[in-house]
């Protein structure tokens, strides 16, 4: 409730609301109070939410995740009772923190936080110690054995945001 009212309805779940708030990366912010910098981040309307599952599973196409990992998902919770029940919905992902704990307790700078604010990680870098993995407090790294036992996360589709492009979740 409140800033997302205020969106236009086809602009609710991130597309219309991802280009209006494009901007490149390192450039200066024209608000007062956030330090001067960009920070990319989701705005999405979790009333909206169906539990498709379709930015899911156009995470797992684009970034090849491994069947039983997740970088982006689905929770759902039921209330209520027969017959006035209800189900909502609420996706997670990476919340690309300010001052993510990943990042500064990586002891081989694996992780780090791009110009834009993004998270991103280098599976080259990664000893696969899991140090950053305790310390997210949203539970959103995962091991990828498939990538020789490296963390893996959301970010944010950085190899599309660099093309330009919105991440694939944003686009279904």
């Amino acid at each position: 409730v409140g800033e997302a009212d205020s969106l236009p309805r086809s602009g609710r779940f991130g597309v219309q609301s991802f280009r209006s708030l494009r901007t490149d990366p390192g450039r200066q912010c024209p608000c007062i109070g956030c330090g001067g910098r960009v920070q990319l981040g989701f705005v999405i309307d979790q009333r909206v939410c169906i539990g498709c599952h379709a930015c899911t599973v156009a995470c797992k196409a684009e970034n090849d995740v491994p069947v039983g990992d997740f970088r982006t998902w689905v929770k759902y919770s039921e209330g209520g009772a027969f017959p006035d029940v209800s189900r909502s919905f609420l996706v997670e992902r990476c919340n690309h923190c300010e001052n993510a704990p990943c990042v500064s307790i990586c002891p081989v700078d694996a992780l780090w936080k791009r110009a834009d604010g993004i998270v991103d990680f280098s599976t080259d870098q990664c000893i696969g110690c899991r140090a950053c993995q305790a310390a997210c407090p949203y539970d959103a790294i995962y091991m990828d054995d498939d990538a020789g036992g490296t963390v893996a996360k959301c970010n944010f589709c950085s190899h599309r945001i660099d093309q330009g492009l919105q991440p694939a979740c944003v686009v279904v």
